[in-house]
């Protein structure tokens, strides 16, 4: 049963849409009717299926939701509904006070958990707290579209806008994660490619991505791409839910001609695999420690931004590694400078650069070889990225876990 508190709520409480979820059709009514004289839109649902199929179809502000319900419960919901929308404010409704319920919903973000019976106070202040959220993070990205459209004009080409941008994109390299050696070559004064790197418990992963065009024009318009692949890398979230998640954004802000071909890995030494997700960058190449070619990974799937959410098509390879090895990623800048220095240059002299069994020394002949290039032959952007997959470590570590 319900205790009715009428109080006054916010505009930001008023305009809100709220999914409910809840298999008992009394609880149902009474938060229905609760919430109905609160907020702007209340939908219901009897269960999880009914529940994550009404968040993809009406896309509510926020899911308040029973745990313990027949079919899918509240869990199994959210973790299908992270899958697409990391974000979505959730709370959790139970009758149970238990120590592994409130452990699953930690780890899946969510808002708030309230054990029945509900007090109504304690709810409402959490809802206002969603509302003010929404309402910053709102806020945010109208600032944001406000800023990238701005930046159309030629008079913000200011050498202050250049390395504000430079500066939020190495942000989000977080060098201080180790076996990652970098090479960034802008053609003007900002490097239409950018990198980022995150962790999530064993798994490194590492996004490299290219726009269309070079320097600012290129980059502007996926300045989102950063913070959504960080987002979702942090929480765990497979390659193809991050890749489908930066690919929305991109394709929902129809700037015409724009895309951004990107190289998406997750590499995982304790559990022994690494994954490549390719989207129309040239191809990664994958050695092992002896300097001999384990893999190339050729891009299998469209770049970013070109195709809506329905066809947009990824494919992820997926190694088994029970060796050390030297991944290395770049961007079409270093194929195409070296083709416009060597008219018979083709992938497999690009290839032949990188074998040999002193990763350090391959790395620096290769950055020295691109930086003479350059001089006379600056194409576009270049940015190359040697990953050490270091199978030794995990086997010392999982030898010590065993201890």
């Amino acid at each position: 049963m319900l205790s009715i508190d009428i109080t006054d709520q916010s505009d930001l409480v008023k305009s809100l849409s709220v999914l409910f979820v809840d298999d008992d059709a009394d609880v149902r009514d009474g938060m229905s009717h609760f919430l109905s004289r609160r907020v702007a839109i209340v939908n219901t649902a009897k269960n999880g299926v009914e529940g994550r199929d009404l968040v993809k179809n009406q896309n509510p502000d926020l899911v308040i939701s029973d745990i313990r319900m027949d079919g899918m419960d509240g869990l199994a919901m959210c973790r299908e509904i992270r899958e697409t929308m990391p974000d979505l404010p959730m709370i959790f409704i139970s009758a149970h006070n238990e120590s592994d319920i409130l452990l699953s919903s930690i780890d899946l973000g969510i808002t708030k958990f309230i054990v029945k019976p509900v007090d109504t106070n304690v709810l409402m202040d959490t809802i206002n707290s969603v509302a003010r959220s929404l309402e910053r993070t709102r806020n945010s990205q109208i600032q944001l579209r406000q800023m990238e459209l701005s930046l159309n004009e030629a008079d913000y080409e200011s050498e202050s806008i250049k390395r504000y941008v430079t500066s939020y994109l190495e942000s989000s390299h977080h060098d201080e994660i180790s076996g990652i050696r970098h090479l960034s070559i802008a053609k003007s004064a900002v490097n239409g490619d950018f990198y980022s790197v995150a962790k999530h418990g064993d798994d490194t992963y590492i996004l490299l991505a290219d726009g269309a065009g070079h320097g600012l024009s290129a980059v502007m318009p996926a300045l989102q791409i950063p913070r959504v692949f960080q987002q979702q890398a942090t929480h765990g979230f497979s390659l193809i839910a991050i890749a489908s998640e930066i690919n929305r954004s991109l394709h929902e802000q129809h700037f015409a001609e724009h895309f951004v071909a990107a190289t998406l890995v997750r590499i995982n030494a304790a559990d022994g695999f690494i994954e490549v997700l390719n989207c129309s960058n040239p191809p990664v190449f994958i050695f092992a420690e002896d300097g001999s070619l384990l893999h190339t990974c050729h891009s299998k799937s469209t770049a970013l931004g070109v195709a809506g959410e329905d066809e947009f098509l990824a494919e992820i390879a997926r190694f088994p590694m029970k060796q050390s090895a030297r991944i290395y990623l770049f961007t079409d800048g270093l194929p195409d400078m070296l083709r416009a220095s060597m008219p018979t240059f083709d992938m497999n002299y690009l290839q032949a650069l990188f074998e040999g069994d002193h990763p350090f020394n391959i790395f620096d002949g290769v950055a020295k070889k691109i930086e003479n290039t350059m001089h006379n032959f600056k194409v576009d952007d270049i940015t190359l990225l040697e990953v050490y997959f270091d199978s030794k470590a995990a086997q010392i570590a999982s030898s010590l876990a065993q201890l």
